[in-house]
């Protein structure tokens, strides 16, 4: 209940109005009868006297009054109103609240409980809730006496017939195309647009008779206010991001106005947001006349050769880019020559789709459908001593190694780190290094191997570590093999980071730089021509980096030449500690911290 204020300089006129009102026994001021109780306990005594005003309660005096407000609010807290109801300072007489649920509905109906009804305080008491709605559920339609549900006809000659009013080829319709809601002129404000399509249809739905034809479907916007622009279901206008400067593609990736890569020009530092002609070879696909099928990563431009797989994963029929010539301005999509796992007749091996020789095949090596299609030793001749792990017999009775897919078959590439290249942020380690892992059950030897690094034009030009000489030099040439689960590390010596980093130990050791854009292969031997297809030949495992020309599958997704932090401090990793290879190198790595295991 509220106490009213008085201010001090009425309290001797109240006290005087009051004691002349008890001796007037009831008679007001101007000698008319005060039709309000003598004594109230709350303004509920005082409602009706509403012709005097004098429509409060005052508790100290238990007499009617007309109430007096000090200051702009007329309640502060509950507590301070009969209803128990202060909103905005003011004493609420009416409230939302949820209906009154009904014991009993209709068969084949459902009650809305969720609906929200007035109601009102008066006399002290506040009034009871109405009843909530209920309508009949779907494949149901009020009966006549609207008091209950019955089977919605299903049949129909005309549209009055059905429930939904629509007859469709003797059935009642439930869903119909038909115009779509239009917005108001605030609604589309309210969505920064400017416009909408009102001719559009939209799908309408017939649930019940009570909720007649429903549906979800604005009209699809066609304009936005300055500064926005449609997003691609034309259900909004999205705030038009604007990045003009950047050095890297990533920098114009939040641009909304299509220009979300960076062009640079020859020996700038910097360059300028533009719009891709083309993100991937289907852009390009169009382009049968002038040859230019295919999209160059680097430019965003369509070009007349493909670059790798990657560039061919939308024609179904050539899936493959044919880079076995080494010249990567012919390259084009082709079709697969062969399946994985497949032997050819003269007993060539289908590797990434291609028939390849099996190594040392003139010295009793053939492909082997029960190995899964993999090369294997067929025919061995006695040599003494006998060969150690890792070389065979051949048929001049002479040791040789055994080729990378039957003496290594369980090894493969985990982890390749740049060490920063000259990067000015701090490195995480000292030394780039390439680590390798035995996925397999059994020890191999590395001995027979050779670590090859190309360009992203996807050409080896030299040997890069030799194991074959390198394992023998050390003191324990038992150390180049390679146990169940275990890594083994190639550290760089060429590449120091800029800044300090952790020790970085190894095994062997190689000179040359990984670019940001190239290609790691282990494998037997550099073959003649040093093309990526016949490196693959040879290789145990090969990963392309970046933009690389030469990978399994699509090459990993590289760090930017520019982007000093994440080159100086990331790694490519073999996504499950190394177990994982799909023979698709974007799939099988990802960028994370380097870790030496």
């Amino acid at each position: 209940m509220k106490t009213h204020r008085w201010p001090s300089s009425l309290l001797p006129l109240l006290a005087a109005a009051i004691a002349l009102s008890a001796l007037a026994c009831g008679d007001d001021e101007n000698g008319g009868k005060d039709t309000s109780p003598i004594e109230c306990t709350s303004d509920a005594h005082c409602a009706g006297n509403t012709a005097n005003g004098k429509t409060r309660c005052d508790l100290t005096n238990k007499v009617c009054v007309t109430p007096t407000i000090e200051g702009d609010d007329e309640c502060d807290s509950n507590d301070e109103c009969d209803s128990g109801r202060c909103e905005d300072g003011v004493c609420a007489t009416s409230k939302m609240v949820g209906c009154n649920a009904r014991g009993q509905i209709p068969q084949d109906a459902t009650q809305n409980e969720a609906v929200m009804v007035e109601v009102t305080f008066a006399a002290g008491v506040w009034s009871t809730a109405a009843a909530c709605p209920w309508s009949c559920d779907a494949g149901f339609v009020l009966n006549v006496g609207r008091d209950g549900c019955e089977p919605a006809p299903t049949t129909c000659e005309e549209d009055l017939d059905c429930a939904s009013e629509l007859c469709v080829e003797g059935a009642c319709a439930t869903t119909k195309q038909a115009d779509c809601l239009a917005r108001s002129v605030d609604e589309l404000s309210d969505l920064h647009a400017t416009a909408q399509d009102t001719s559009a249809q939209v799908e309408w739905t017939f649930a019940s008779a009570s909720s007649g034809w429903t549906t979800s479907g604005n009209c699809p916007l066609t304009a936005c206010a300055s500064g926005y622009l449609l997003n691609a279901s034309a259900t909004a206008c999205i705030e038009q991001v604007v990045v003009n400067v950047c050095d890297k593609d990533a920098d114009c990736a939040a641009n909304t106005n299509g220009k979300i890569v960076c062009e640079i020009e020859t020996g700038a530092s910097e360059g300028l947001c533009a719009s891709p002609e083309c993100v991937d070879s289907e852009d390009c696909a169009g382009n049968t006349e002038s040859g230019k099928l295919y999209c160059d990563q680097n430019s965003h431009t369509c070009v007349a050769s493909c670059a790798s797989d990657t560039d061919c994963v939308h024609d179904a029929q050539k899936p493959m880019c044919d880079n076995s010539n080494g010249l990567a301005s012919t390259w084009v999509c082709v079709a697969p020559e062969c399946q994985s796992g497949a032997c050819a007749g003269n007993g060539d091996y289908c590797k990434d789709m291609r028939w390849t020789e099996c190594p040392q095949s003139d010295a009793g090596y053939a492909c082997d459908v029960a190995s899964a299609g993999t090369c294997q030793l067929t025919a061995t001749q006695g040599c003494s001593p006998a060969c150690g792990t890792g070389s065979f017999c051949n048929a001049d009775e002479e040791c040789e190694w055994i080729g990378a897919q039957v003496s290594t078959p369980s090894v493969r590439i985990s982890q390749i780190y740049l060490g920063g290249q000259g990067a000015t942020s701090p490195a995480t380690f000292k030394n780039g290094f390439i680590e390798l892992y035995n996925y397999g059950s059994q020890t191999v030897s590395l001995t027979s191997l050779k670590l090859l690094i190309a360009t992203n034009a996807g050409l080896f030009s030299k040997v890069d570590l030799d194991f074959t000489t390198a394992c023998a030099a050390l003191q324990s040439p038992q150390s180049c093999n390679l146990a169940p689960g275990n890594y083994f590390r190639l550290k760089n010596t060429n590449n120091p980071a800029a800044s300090a980093g952790a020790t970085v130990t190894a095994t062997l050791s190689f000179s040359t730089n990984i670019g940001q854009n190239g290609t790691v292969a282990i494998a037997t031997s550099l073959p003649a021509g040093a093309t990526c297809h016949s490196v693959k030949a040879n290789a145990v495992d090969l990963v392309g980096i970046g933009n690389s020309l030469c990978a399994e599958g699509r090459s990993i997704s590289g760090i930017s030449t520019g982007d000093d932090a994440s080159r100086a401090q990331n790694a490519y990793l073999r996504k499950q500690a190394g177990q994982t290879d799909t023979a698709d190198n974007f799939a099988d790595f990802t960028v994370e911290t380097p870790v030496l295991h």
